[in-house]
């Protein structure tokens, strides 16, 4: 389904099907099917009106990077989510990433160097679609990532 979905993103005046979702259980449903579920600490947000597909393969693609981007011992390792305000925050331990970087790593596929990986720009490209804005902040102990979402009051 999720591909399904992000194939039709390339497509001329294709509409994203959108539902509303509980964050956290959508989430946690998504971190069920990886080995690195237990690394990951997942708030209750609320409700989000997004494509749950797309939105839950972009945020994995984050988690996904600030698990495999750290110093620490992969056990050790780890990704906060929570909500702060109309942001949903992703936030790890990892080696840190600035805004520039983010950018740079966020430049649509025709324009990558494929040798980097391509997920974060697969999720900002995910996120664009949805005009879901996206704010990074490297901190003293890893990355903060901040998603302008769409909430629905609970």
């Amino acid at each position: 389904q999720g591909i399904h979905a992000f194939t039709n993103l390339v497509k001329v005046d294709s509409q994203l099907e959108m539902t509303v979702f509980s964050g956290k259980e959508s989430i946690e449903d998504f971190l069920s099917t990886t080995a690195y579920e237990a690394q990951v600490k997942v708030d209750n947000v609320g409700f989000i009106e997004a494509n749950e597909s797309l939105f839950c393969t972009a945020i994995g693609n984050f988690i996904k990077n600030g698990l495999l981007h750290n110093e620490q011992s992969i056990l050790d390792a780890f990704v906060s989510i929570y909500r702060n305000d109309m942001y949903l925050v992703i936030e790890d331990n990892g080696i840190g990433l600035s805004q520039e970087k983010y950018d740079r790593h966020a430049k649509p596929l025709e324009e990558h160097d494929l040798q980097d990986g391509v997920g974060i720009s697969i999720s900002n490209a995910i996120l664009v679609e949805h005009n879901f804005p996206v704010r990074v902040e490297e901190t003293s102990s890893g990355t903060k990532i901040c998603i302008q979402v769409k909430f629905q009051e609970d």
